[in-house]
């Protein structure tokens, strides 16, 4: 057997051992470079939390019926009615009572709302430079990795009976990048004297 094989076979008998705080602080740091980049790539726009995806979304489907996007967004109503008032209020979209059933609401992009999608083609192409380095296996073990952690955390939340999707309470926001804070300032940190 030549050294190269012993070596190999070592390297492989090996137990990597990484710890948890390692792994969220290696997470923490990508999230964080990856907004960064997006970022710098949107230079002075700052749009509102999901409201790109909302309008990507719409200006898929236009004229969706309000009921169908809380099903594809996977968000409460409220939470819709929400987003879709800040950009109705920026003109980016309009709803307009369904012709047969008066009861429901319609959801379509403006011209100003396609302007402003036109703002944020890149990035997808951001994204796709982001994860140009990983080979075809390691985006399936990266994705499959997430999406085991989302599965978790919502198996968690079903069993301790509480809503993923509720908004963080006031002493966490000021964890927030202030972009996903709702036009929320943050809090400086509270000293005792």
């Amino acid at each position: 057997m030549d050294t190269n094989t012993i070596d190999e076979k070592n390297e492989k008998d090996e137990e990597i051992i990484i710890s948890s705080d390692e792994l969220l602080i290696t997470l923490n740091k990508f999230i964080n470079m990856y907004q960064r980049s997006l970022y710098k790539a949107r230079a002075h726009y700052t749009p509102y939390r999901g409201q790109v995806r909302l309008l990507n979304i719409i200006a898929q489907n236009d004229g969706l019926i309000q009921k169908e996007l809380t099903e594809i967004l996977d968000i409460r109503s409220a939470t819709l009615s929400e987003l879709l008032d800040k950009l109705e209020r920026s003109n980016l979209i309009k709803r307009t009572k369904d012709e047969v059933d008066k009861r429901k609401m319609r959801v379509f992009l403006t011209s100003e709302g396609l302007d402003f999608l036109k703002k944020f083609e890149n990035q997808n192409d951001i994204s796709e430079q982001v994860f140009e380095t990983l080979s075809s296996e390691e985006k399936y073990s990266f994705y499959n990795t997430i999406k085991k952690l989302c599965t978790h955390f919502e198996a968690q939340a079903i069993l301790e009976d509480y809503d993923l999707n509720e908004p963080l309470p006031p002493h966490m926001r000021e964890h927030i990048p202030p972009h996903e804070r709702d036009g929320h300032p943050p809090k400086p940190p509270h000293h005792h004297k």
